[in-house]
C-alpha cells in the first residue's frame, strides 16, 4: 500500500503526540538528571514531528531534505537511547518503545523520500 501525504501527516502527528506524552510522563517522574535531559530532547523531537506533520505537504514540495534530516536525527537519537539501554541494561520496558520508534522512523523516512521523489517541485537530498 502506498502512503499518501495525508496518511503520512497522520503518522507524524500521532507519533509526535504519543512520543511527547511519554516524554512528559518521564519528565514528571523526575528521576536522574540524565533521564530528564533525554526526556526534554524527546519532547523537542515530538514538537518537531507534530510541526512536520502539520506542514508536511509544503515541506515535501519545497524542502523535503528538512523532513528527511529530522527523521535521521530522530532515528539517531532513538539508536543512541537503544544503545544506552543495552549498555546499562536498564529500563527493559523502554526497549520495545525505542524499537517501535525506530521502525516507525524508518517507515516514515522511506515514504517521505518516495513522495519527495514523486513531487515535481523539489529534488530529493537527505
Amino acid at each position: 500500500m502506498k502512503e499518501t501525504v495525508g496518511s503520512l501527516r497522520a503518522y507524524f502527528i500521532l507519533s509526535g503526540l504519543v512520543s511527547g506524552a511519554l516524554n512528559v510522563v518521564a519528565l514528571q517522574r523526575g528521576m536522574l538528571a540524565a533521564a530528564n535531559i533525554i526526556a526534554v530532547v524527546g519532547i523537542g523531537f515530538a514538537i518537531a514531528y507534530v510541526y512536520a506533520g502539520v506542514r508536511l505537504r509544503p515541506l515535501i514540495a519545497r524542502s523535503p531534505g528538512r523532513v528527511l534530516r529530522l527523521l535521521i536525527a530522530g532515528g539517531m537519537f532513538l539508536a543512541l537511547l537503544f544503545g544506552m539501554n543495552m549498555l546499562y541494561g536498564s529500563a527493559v520496558e523502554a526497549l520495545p518503545k525505542i524499537i517501535l520508534g525506530l521502525l516507525i522512523t524508518g517507515y516514515l523516512f522511506v515514504n517521505v523520500r518516495r513522495l519527495a521523489a514523486e513531487s515535481p517541485a523539489a529534488p530529493v537530498r537527505p
